[in-house]
C-alpha cells in the first residue's frame, strides 16, 4: 500500500498565512507529516507550492514502481550506531530534502569511532555516480573527509565495511555542499556500497545522511557545456549540469531565462552523438514557479539565440502537456533518441528556470578501430542507422579488421550483434570475439578467460566471462576473397 503526503516546501510557509483556516490545514499537515515520518512505511512524499493543499502526482514523477535509475532507493540499509529515530532507511526513502527536525535524514550516534553507513543493493553492481543529499540546515559539518566504497560483505558494529576486503569507489575532502553528484574514480563492484568517515579512531564523530543515490549509467549531461536563449538575474545555464539538485534559486543553483516573447529554450553540448532514454529535471521550489507545456528533444545543430533547437532536424524525447511539475521528476522518452545538443523548449513564451538536469542513455562505449584504411566514421556504426555503413574489409588487402571496444562497466556475461550492409550477419568463424579483464592482457592472447559464440538464427555473438568479468572486448572480421565487407550497425546488450 502506497500512501501519498503532499506537503509544503518549507515550514516557514505555516507562519506566513494569515488565514485562520489555512493556518489549521497547515497545522493538520504537518501532523500528519510527523506520525508518517515515525510510521516510515511505504511513505512517498512529493513538494508542491505554498498554499497548494491539493493536487494530483504528474506522469513522470518517480515512484517506487518506476524509479529504476536509482538502485539503492527503498533498500535495507544499515549504519554503525543509531541517534534517536535517524534510522538508516531515511537516506533511501527518495526524500532530498532534510524536513523539520532532519526527519528524512539518517544519523549515527556521537561516539569515538570512525561512522559508517552502507546499503544492499540487493546483488553485486558497478557503481558509477552518487548523488548524496546533506543535511545543511542543521549540521553539514557532520557530512565531511569521507570514503565511498563496496563490499561483498555485510558490516556490523564490531566490525566495519573497510576491515573486510573491499573496493574504494573516491575519497573526498572537505565538507560535502547541500547536494553534490560524485563519480568513482575507480570502476568498482560490489553488493553493499557504503559511506564512512575519515580520521583518527578516539575522536567522537557523528554521521548524517539525508539522500544517497546509486547510479549504474553516468549523467552525461554533468559538467557540460551548457547555453540558454537568453539569462536574466546572473543565473547562466551552466548552473543546471554543476551536479546540485537543489530547488533554491537563492542558493545559485538554477538558471534562468528571463520571461521573453519568444518560446524559451535550454540546452547542454554532450560532447559527441549520444543515446538518450531518460531526463531527470529539477526545476525551482522556491516560488509559485512550474513546468508545463514544454518538449525534449535532441538535434546535431548547435542551438543560437536567432534559432532555437526546434527550428533545426531534432528528435523528440518527450513531450510535457499541461499538467505543471514542482520539484525534481524523472521522464523516460517516448522513443530512443539520438544527438549532440539536448535541449528543453518551451512550446509557448513564458520564463524558464531549471536548476539541474541529469540526462542518463545506454551503455557508452569507447571504440578504437585499425584496418586497412583510417578514415572510418565511427558514428556510423553507432547511430542506431542500418543504412550508414563503413568498409572494413576489402578483397584487394589480407589485413583484418579489428574493432576494440572498452566497455563502460565490467560485465559478466553480454550480446554483441554486429549488422552488414542488405541486413546480413557477418558470419562465423570468419569473424572471431574475444574478451579481456585488463588492457595489459596481450592482445589476442591465448588465455583470455571468455567464451563467445555465434547466436543461431541471429548477428549476435553470446559472451560468457568466466570467473574474470570483461572489460574490453575484440571483434576480428577477417578479409575474404573476391568480397567486401561493409558494417553497418554495431551494439551491445547486457544482462
Amino acid at each position: 500500500m502506497l500512501s501519498v503526503v503532499f506537503i509544503a516546501y518549507t515550514p516557514d510557509y505555516v507562519h506566513r498565512s494569515r488565514s485562520p483556516l489555512l493556518s489549521m490545514c497547515w497545522r493538520i499537515a504537518f501532523k500528519k507529516l510527523k506520525q508518517s515520518s515515525q510510521e516510515k512505511d511505504d511513505i512517498l512524499t512529493f513538494g508542491i507550492r505554498p498554499y497548494q493543499l491539493l493536487g494530483t502526482a504528474v506522469q513522470g514523477l518517480v515512484s517506487r514502481d518506476d524509479a529504476t535509475l536509482n538502485i539503492a532507493l527503498h533498500k535495507k540499509a544499515y549504519q554503525s550506531s543509531l541517534d534517536g529515530e535517524a534510522v538508516a532507511e531515511r537516506a533511501v526513502d527518495g526524500r532530498l530534502k532534510g524536513f523539520p527536525g532532519g526527519r528524512s535524514c539518517a544519523s549515527t550516534d556521537h561516539l569515538p569511532v570512525r561512522p559508517w553507513w552502507t546499503v544492499d543493493l540487493g546483488a553485486v553492481q558497478t557503481v558509477v555516480q552518487l548523488h548524496i543529499s546533506n543535511w545543511i540546515e542543521c549540521c553539514p559539518q557532520r557530512l565531511h573527509d569521507f570514503t565511498v566504497g563496496l563490499t561483498n560483505t555485510l558490516p556490523t558494529n564490531t566490525s566495519g565495511p573497510q576491515d573486510s576486503a573491499h573496493v574504494v569507489c573516491l575519497v573526498y575532502n572537505g565538507v560535502f555542499p547541500a547536494r553534490g553528484t560524485l563519480t568513482c574514480t575507480n570502476l568498482v563492484r560490489g553488493r553493499y556500497l557504503f559511506i564512512q568517515i575519515n580520521g583518527d579512531l578516539v575522536k567522537n564523530e557523528t554521521l548524517t545522511l539525508c539522500e544517497v543515490e546509486v547510479y549504474l549509467t553516468p549523467n552525461i549531461a554533468l559538467n557540460k557545456t551548457a547555453f540558454q536563449s537568453t539569462t536574466e538575474y546572473s543565473a547562466p545555464a551552466e548552473r543546471v549540469v554543476d551536479g546540485n539538485t537543489l530547488n533554491d534559486f537563492m542558493g545559485n543553483s538554477c538558471a534562468n531565462t528571463g520571461t521573453k516573447k519568444t518560446p524559451p529554450w535550454w540546452a547542454v553540448d554532450l560532447g559527441s552523438h549520444q543515446k538518450v532514454t531518460h531526463v531527470q529535471i529539477s526545476y525551482r521550489l522556491d516560488t509559485k514557479a512550474s513546468l508545463s507545456n514544454f518538449t525534449i528533444g535532441l538535434t546535431n545543430t548547435k542551438p543560437t539565440a536567432n534559432s532555437g533547437p526546434i527550428a533545426s532536424g531534432h528528435q523528440v524525447c518527450y513531450h510535457h502537456p499541461a499538467e505543471a511539475i514542482h520539484g525534481r521528476v524523472l521522464l523516460k522518452c517516448d522513443t530512443t533518441v539520438r544527438g549532440r545538443y539536448l535541449f528543453i523548449q518551451l512550446m509557448t513564451p513564458g520564463r524558464l528556470e531549471l536548476c539541474e538536469v541529469e540526462v542518463y542513455g545506454g551503455r557508452n562505449i569507447t571504440i578504437e578501430m585499425t584496418g586497412y584504411r583510417n578514415d572510418y566514421s565511427l558514428t556510423d556504426i553507432t547511430d542506431g542507422d542500418n543504412a550508414t555503413c563503413q568498409p572494413v574489409t576489402t578483397p584487394h588487402s589480407d589485413k583484418a579488421f579489428i574493432l576494440r571496444v572498452e566497455l563502460p562497466t565490467v560485465e559478466d556475461r553480454f550480446t554483441l550483434t554486429a549488422l552488414l550492409d542488405g541486413g546480413d550477419c557477418l558470419d562465423f568463424p570468419a569473424t572471431m570475439v574475444y574478451t579481456e579483464a585488463d588492457p595489459a592482457i596481450v592482445f589476442l592472447s591465448s588465455n583470455n578467460p571468455s567464451f563467445c559464440e555465434n547466436l543461431p538464427g541471429s548477428c549476435g555473438f553470446e559472451c560468457d566471462c568466466g570467473d574474470v568479468p570483461c572489460h574490453y572486448v575484440n571483434l576480428v572480421i577477417l578479409s575474404a576473397p573476391n568480397r567486401r565487407r561493409n558494417l553497418c550497425e554495431i551494439f551491445f546488450t547486457f544482462d
